[in-house]
């Protein structure tokens, strides 16, 4: 079992009203093979403030246990006004070409394409082996090192540098490091067989 909650919440902020973190219970076709569907979104939910989080959290858990679903959450904050806008064009080009098939799920279909008002990357460090899950913390710092001090911006305050690597987040088979912008062409010649996912979700819970 993988239970984030704790961590994540304690990274959650709303500096105004606008802001909001987009979560959704996600049964994965790779852990279901008896069934049709791929993946399949058991169900979304836009967190606006923490009473929210912690608001939701049986139920969510309820869900990925019942479902063998699993819970992500986006931690880039995201913009109300501009998930509007975008699910506004959505909404005039499906009715332009006359397809009205689930146009209820405009808003959850926005929401996971609009950018974060904050960017935040994730770094997937995955374990190929079981021996290897062993040695994913050494490999962690490592590249959490790196990634603060060897690729650009390199910002220094005071004298002290400005960490990219804002937290790690434990996955099923390894970590994600969530990070802040910084140059993938460098972290890419150093790591090549590393994923570096621009606009993903995070681990929430697996039951």
């Amino acid at each position: 079992m993988i239970d984030n909650f704790k961590l994540i919440k304690s990274l959650l902020t709303f500096p105004n009203d606008d802001i909001y973190y987009h979560l959704q219970i996600l049964r994965r076709g790779k852990d279901h093979p008896d069934l049709p569907a791929a993946n399949r979104v058991i169900k979304p939910y836009f967190i606006c403030n923490l009473e929210g989080l912690d608001y939701i959290e049986d139920e969510v858990k309820k869900l990925c246990e019942f479902f063998g679903a699993r819970a992500y959450i986006n931690l880039a904050p995201k913009s109300i006004k501009k998930t509007t806008m975008l699910q506004l064009k959505y909404l005039a080009e499906r009715a332009y070409i006359g397809d009205y098939k689930k146009i209820w799920k405009s808003w959850n279909t926005c929401a996971g394409e609009i950018k974060g008002e904050e960017p935040r990357w994730i770094v997937d460090i995955d374990a190929k082996t079981y021996d290897e899950i062993f040695y994913i913390p050494k490999i962690s710092r490592e590249i959490s090192d790196f990634i603060n001090y060897k690729c650009d911006p390199i910002r220094v305050i005071n004298g002290q540098n400005i960490p990219k690597v804002v937290t790690d987040i434990p996955t099923k088979s390894g970590i994600h490091l969530i990070t802040t912008p910084f140059n993938l062409q460098q972290f890419k010649e150093k790591y090549p067989d590393i994923d570096v996912h621009k606009n993903n979700p995070t681990i929430l819970y697996i039951p």
